[in-house]
């Protein structure tokens, strides 16, 4: 894989994860990384697949959005991974123990993402669930 392609993948996803914790303020590791790859699965789609008014198993509905997608979610891994320890070692963002936790509110990113309102629900329903239960059900849905 060359460098370019690298820089552009890591990029992205430093626009995503901050676009989601400029919202949600802080997360698991885990699930901003689900959601990261999430979010910029479905940037290029034309419509939502769910909709805000899904009251019902909104975090497994989140998760069925990458259904049958292992190996995008695992080749995208790295990526998010790389993106986060820059952020990190930049002071954009603090990784302590698990959490991830924004610290620059004022970082000039791309803004190439918007978090649908049914993306900030299912962030916000399964910031209840623990990690070893959302990997879980992420793995079982891929």
């Amino acid at each position: 894989m060359n460098k370019e392609y690298e820089a552009i993948q890591i990029g992205v996803y430093i626009d995503a994860v901050y676009t989601i914790l400029k919202e949600h303020k802080d997360m698991s590791l885990i699930q901003l990384s689900f959601y990261t790859y999430i979010l910029n699965k479905t940037r290029f789609f034309l419509e939502e697949i769910y909709t805000a008014r899904v009251k019902n198993n909104i975090v497994i509905r989140a998760i069925s959005v990458i259904s049958g997608d292992f190996e995008g979610f695992s080749n995208a891994m790295p990526y998010i991974l790389k993106a986060l320890h820059i952020m990190n070692e930049s002071k954009i963002v603090s990784i302590e123990g698990q959490i991830v936790h924004l610290i620059d509110k004022q970082f000039k990113n791309v803004n190439c993402f918007k978090i649908s309102n049914f993306e900030n629900k299912a962030i916000n329903a399964s910031k209840g669930w623990s990690d070893k239960r959302f990997i879980k059900e992420v793995l079982h849905s891929v």
